[in-house]
């Protein structure tokens, strides 16, 4: 699968896919056995159902940071992007972002698996 740009929202409490996207990691998305639930956002209120999901962060320096078996909520009428919130995702990993110094440099965000 082609990279998808995603989201990291601290403020999430829960990962979040939705659209063409869900349907598309389908095949990917492993039941837990957890039941639907309601998830109000800013965007409005969603029934989804709660998947396992194998997430790899593509490094441009160093090593693909791969969390295998993330939560997420699964929203088909979801809007947004893709969405790595705290919840059994972000709260597992170190991650750092230093600001661009100057308008010639870039922002980067650095990752680790935490603990």
């Amino acid at each position: 699968m082609e990279p998808v740009v995603t989201l990291l929202d601290t403020a999430a409490e829960y990962s979040i896919v939705g659209g063409e996207l869900a349907v598309a990691l389908e095949a990917d998305l492993i039941s837990i056995g957890e039941p639907d639930i309601f998830y109000d956002t800013r965007l409005g209120r969603f029934l989804c159902s709660v998947r396992s999901l194998r997430v790899v962060i593509d490094a441009d320096d160093g090593e693909d940071l791969e969390l295998d078996g993330i939560t997420v909520l699964v929203c088909k009428q979801w809007l947004g992007p893709f969405t790595l919130g705290m919840r059994a995702a972000l709260e597992h990993i170190c991650f750092a972002i230093e600001p661009a110094t100057n308008p010639e440099s870039e922002s980067r965000i650095f990752f680790a698996i935490g603990g």
